[in-house]
């Protein structure tokens, strides 16, 4: 029996389900990103406020950088799914807190290539999945600080209740798009780079 898929003319990776894919594929980037100090500092005791208020502006840069570029120009039909996905308004909300002027921030320059679809939906692929570590720091740093917090936690809690229904509806979203397609690999590869990318970023921000 002949299992080397040519009779479909595509690669044995681009029948593979795209979520499952990226995970994969994106495991080694995503664990050294995880690996960073100013990540690792945020389950420490001693961890201060200013710590939380300089990540936040570390991320402000990354995001206000990417995020125009990637939500411009999607088709008609995919605008109410994927424009509320927008996440430098809730940064603004925490900078502010912090009476942060986002206009004094530097601003990410080296950002991953979103020339095509397949390449910008694998850059929010890893800025969506943030979201389901992001309630468990959310719910941390709210115990840790307390009141001094504020209400500087829109970031980390930019969907409230509703984070496991938008990673769903994302995933489902993906699937629906790319899973059995050729742009699989262009996906992944944006993914990687945005893992890569904002490791660099934050590396040269927290140095």
């Amino acid at each position: 029996m002949n299992t080397s898929n040519e009779s479909t003319g595509h690669d044995l990776s681009a029948t593979l389900n795209v979520m499952a894919e990226l995970k994969t594929k994106t495991h080694s980037a995503h664990k050294e990103l995880e690996k960073l100090h100013c990540f690792k500092r945020l389950f420490s005791d001693d961890y201060q406020i200013d710590e939380y208020s300089r990540l936040l502006g570390s991320f402000y840069g990354f995001f206000c950088a990417i995020e125009p570029l990637l939500f411009s120009n999607l088709p008609d039909d995919q605008q109410p799914l994927l424009r509320h996905r927008i996440k430098t308004p809730c940064l603004k909300l925490d900078l502010a807190v912090f009476g942060k002027n986002p206009h004094d921030l530097p601003i990410c320059q080296n950002i991953p290539n979103l020339e095509t679809f397949g390449k910008k939906m694998g850059v929010l692929y890893v800025l969506e999945g943030s979201t389901l570590g992001g309630r468990i720091i959310g719910k941390h740093l709210s115990n840790h600080f307390g009141a001094q917090v504020g209400s500087a936690l829109n970031f980390y809690g930019c969907y409230g209740q509703n984070v496991d229904v938008e990673w769903r509806s994302f995933m489902h979203f993906m699937d629906s798009h790319f899973s059995g397609q050729p742009a699989v690999d262009e996906v992944v590869q944006a993914a990687c780079a945005t893992f890569t990318g904002l490791q660099q970023w934050l590396e040269h921000c927290h140095r």
